[in-house]
């Protein structure tokens, strides 16, 4: 049967093409991560059928029949003022149908988008569990960008006592420093707050990737929360206010996937420069694995994602019981240059 590349310009509202999505992603999830759990149809069509108005997200899949056995997604984000020039990329082809030029044909497909609506540089990433992608990048001489490390802990192995020591610290500061914790969405009236509190993630290093300071808008918060929030994953925030100025000095973030109820994922850690020195992070961070360990007994794991050069949180993470679990590269395409070495 012939393969074909089906484009959908936005959200995917096709239950039959949800079951034939899920499939695949749980094939690749599979080779991925083999002891995980099959993610639900029902996460897989919240997901396709998300359409944020600051973001689009092109498809293309590869139909063998009514079977996909290849995918790509674009995420274009049309407020990131700063980086108008750039799309990130999800590509994956299953594996029985490697090496046969689909995944070639799949980013053909992209790049030409991508040129269409002004894209210049796209940003695939690729994982240590399978290295064909880290050939297939080579092989497009597509250039690594970021490595970063996906570091495990095993709540059993939780040292307790530091982390209520390192939250002692951090509560006897409670003249200069306020904690806020936030289950779910953050409260309408702090959203403007909270917009400027994303911006602590530009300090966060992004190697030698053709990335700008992000621009954030209140659509990125609200949005984002949204979509958490039509895929069912619970999301628990901790945040520091400054009392003196009255700003956010820093926060962290966790969510939990109600299809991997055994995992925490990490989301983002960081406190701004000004604030630093009195142990913030460590604040945070502890407050935040001890409310899992508390209320949350079937988290049996917490993943974060550091870039190797973070030397600071590393530190912390190792402190704490992170272990390396395996890494992912970014990597970064000319667009112009790619469609030159295809059409060769």
């Amino acid at each position: 049967m012939t393969v074909r590349v089906e484009h959908f310009a936005d959200a995917i509202t096709d239950g039959s093409i949800h079951q034939a999505y899920n499939a695949f992603d749980n094939e690749m999830l599979h080779e991925e991560e083999p002891t995980f759990a099959r993610r639900p149809v029902g996460d897989t069509a919240a997901m396709l059928a998300q359409s944020p108005s600051h973001e689009r997200r092109p498809r293309w899949l590869l139909m063998d029949g009514s079977v996909v056995i290849g995918a790509a997604t674009l995420y274009l984000d049309d407020e990131d003022a700063a980086n108008l020039h750039l799309g990130w990329l999800d590509l994956g082809v299953l594996p029985g149908h490697r090496r046969r030029g689909l995944g070639t044909r799949l980013i053909g497909n992209v790049a030409r988008y991508a040129r269409s609506v002004g894209r210049t540089t796209l940003m695939p990433h690729t994982n240590s569990f399978i290295p064909a992608g880290a050939h297939f990048m080579r092989h497009l001489a597509a250039e690594p960008g970021l490595v970063e490390g996906v570091n495990e802990l095993q709540m059993a192995d939780l040292d307790l006592k530091l982390m209520e020591e390192w939250a002692a610290a951090g509560r006897a500061q409670s003249d200069r420093f306020e904690l806020l914790r936030v289950d779910g969405s953050w409260p309408d009236e702090m959203i403007d707050e909270v917009v400027a509190l994303q911006y602590v993630m530009n300090d966060a290093p992004v190697g030698d990737l053709d990335f700008n300071d992000q621009v954030f808008t209140a659509d990125h918060v609200i949005e984002w929360q949204e979509e958490l929030a039509a895929r069912n994953i619970s999301r628990f925030v901790f945040a520091i206010r400054d009392l003196p100025s009255g700003r956010l000095a820093g926060y962290t973030d966790l969510g939990i996937n109600p299809s991997f109820r055994d995992l925490g994922q990490q989301g983002d850690t960081g406190v701004f420069k000004e604030f630093r020195g009195h142990g913030l992070g460590k604040w945070l961070k502890a407050e935040m694995v001890l409310r899992i360990a508390a209320d949350h007994p079937e988290v049996t794991r917490i993943r974060t994602e550091n870039a190797q050069s973070n030397a600071a949180m590393l530190g912390i993470n190792h402190a704490m019981g992170f272990r390396l679990h395996h890494e992912q590269t970014i990597w970064q395409i000319n667009v112009e240059e790619l469609l030159a070495t295809l059409s060769t």
